[in-house]
């Protein structure tokens, strides 16, 4: 069995164990009577599986389909997240915008709907007769998650073909202010066995990933923050994931730090000094709990590889969102000198552009666009499609659309992009979509997806769609699948005539999820894919179960 699985168990026992002590010493909060419709909730983010991000709040909680959320890690926001199903106490939400991935863990900030005031209103006056307060998630001074998941990978029309299987178990436990002291930490890793697929010998590969492994002391009145060890910058974006220090100053209107460190290993996460780098930021920001959150950063870095300049860049990146708007923009402008400018390269050269923005018109409608010209990203996937594959081929260039919802229960969106760098290379396609549901007592709910594409060499289709049940606001029931066509672009013969399009290969898949909620700790999911036919034909099965505290 998988070693490391033993190693995440004690850890996330440790933290279990000082939750519990230190929650014996925070005093009840005062229940409030009444809620209003423009009050600021918090939830938390449960799990991720693939694009979609979950959520510990749903439609009694005032979550609606189609609402933008905030995740908030610390004392930034690092993504906005749209609902697009709901359950009675969780959501599953996809990523608009984000300039760090969501972890399990996050704080989620919302404004309730209108409607969800009565239930509030409920809640409060039921609250006044319970004896022993509780403490939300997101209050807890230490919170996390523990899970084991499985994937395996087979390909049945393959002779003497093994399949791939994939066990791991990961741990996330995050901890602020233990036992009324300023000190906190972050672990965050996985262990994983790959087995089978190209060999018959055994393991193929068998790793411990730390994706955060930090100490920090935060000193509240100051707003003074030291972090060391593996950590996530959320205001260095361009920067992510470093093994180092860094050192803010975080105050109401403001903040400034530094940091200094090296690079992991991309492929195995492991420690290495060969890439070393430092930098320092400023950021302007809204005030805590701020009805409109924003930010303004700037700053700079410079990193070495093996002792050589390796790259010098400044950057700047804004985020506001509000009721009417949400954006988030970063641009990076290299600073070439020495080799750089010997090669024949500009003093400065524009890199790395993002930006995208979402405008609500009405509550029913609203308009998107954004451009992306980022070359290196971090996906993190547990579970891939030809969808997700299409997509992220794609992902590279300028984009514009416009959705509509009709009586919260007919969605409706369409968007065009414009490809210029990527896997895809040049490259157009057009989207549109529609959802339906919930329409009946069992949460009955349905989308459809159309892309027309056209690159240099082919043209095509990619349709895909979903159902699914939420019958007892515990469990969700969804099947799903899609078909991609794809031919070659027709060229003119020399007698003035179109020559044939050759058809390429079909690619369809169908596949189906459980996701049940035991209580509000225990999640369990288990999807079922059957991608492509003939010998290219694969069934991809992926299971999880995760605790939550």
């Amino acid at each position: 069995m998988l070693r490391p699985i033993a190693v995440f168990a004690v850890a996330a026992a440790i933290p279990c164990v000082l939750a519990s002590a230190g929650g014996a010493q925070q005093a009840p909060a005062t229940p409030r009577l009444a809620a209003s419709a423009d009050s600021t909730r918090m939830a938390s983010v449960t799990y991720i599986s693939g694009q979609s991000v979950y959520i510990g709040a749903g439609r009694t909680d005032g979550i609606r389909e189609g609402m933008s959320l905030e995740v908030v890690r610390g004392a930034a926001v690092i993504a906005t997240i749209r609902v697009a199903f709901l359950s009675s106490h969780s959501s599953s939400c996809e990523t608009v915008a984000s300039t760090a991935p969501p972890a399990v863990g996050d704080s989620v900030r919302y404004h309730p709907a209108i409607d969800a005031v009565t239930i509030a209103a409920a809640d409060s006056a039921s609250a006044l007769g319970e004896s022993r307060p509780r403490r939300m998630s997101w209050q807890r001074p230490i919170r996390g998650h523990v899970g084991l998941r499985y994937l395996s990978i087979a390909q049945p029309n393959i002779a003497g073909a093994s399949p791939l299987t994939q066990p791991s178990a990961d741990v996330y436990v995050q901890a602020t202010r233990i036992a009324g002291t300023p000190l906190g930490f972050v672990i965050d890793g996985r262990g994983r066995r790959t087995i089978g697929a190209q060999s018959a010998t055994g393991a193929l590969d068998e790793r411990t990933l730390v994706y955060q492994a930090s100490i920090e002391l935060a000193h509240e009145g100051s707003g003074a923050r030291l972090s060391v060890g593996r950590q996530y910058s959320t205001a260095l974006s361009s920067v992510s994931l470093f093994d180092g220090v860094t050192l803010e100053l975080n105050r109401p209107w403001w903040s400034a730090g530094g940091f200094s460190g090296v690079q992991p290993d991309v492929a195995t996460m492991s420690y290495s000094t060969d890439i070393r780098e430092a930098g320092g930021y400023l950021q302007l920001h809204n005030e805590p709990d701020g009805s409109v959150p924003w930010s303004l950063t700037t700053g700079a870095v410079s990193s070495r590889d093996l002792g050589q300049l390796n790259r010098e860049y400044g950057f700047a990146q804004v985020t506001a969102s509000s009721g009417f708007v949400s954006l988030y923009a970063t641009q990076e402008v290299d600073f070439n000198r020495g080799w750089k400018r010997a090669a024949g390269e500009p003093e400065f050269s524009p890199t790395s552009t993002f930006a995208t923005v979402l405008i609500r018109l009405t509550d029913g409608f609203s308009l998107q666009g954004g451009v992306d010209n980022r070359r290196n990203v971090r996906l993190y996937r547990d579970f891939v499609s030809p969808e997700t594959e299409f997509d992220d081929a794609f992902r590279e260039g300028l984009w514009a659309g416009a959705n509509l919802s009709l009586f919260q229960r007919i969605r409706i969106g369409g968007d065009a992009r414009l490809s210029r760098g990527g896997v895809a290379g040049e490259a157009e396609y057009y989207t549109g979509s529609f959802g339906l549901g919930p329409l009946t007592p069992v949460g009955l709910e349905a989308h459809l997806r159309s892309t027309n594409y056209r690159t240099s060499n082919t043209t095509g289709w990619l349709h895909s769609w979903s159902a699914g049940l939420d019958p007892f606001g515990l469990v969700r029931l969804e099947v799903n699948g899609g078909l991609r066509t794809q031919r070659l672009v027709a060229t003119i013969a020399p007698a003035t005539s179109l020559t044939p399009s050759p058809v390429l290969s079909d690619t369809r898949w169908i596949g189906a999820t459980v996701d049940i909620s035991l209580g509000r700790s225990w999640y369990l999911l288990a999807s079922g894919t059957r991608d492509g036919s003939g010998v290219d034909l694969t069934n991809q099965i992926y299971g999880s179960l995760v605790f939550r505290f």
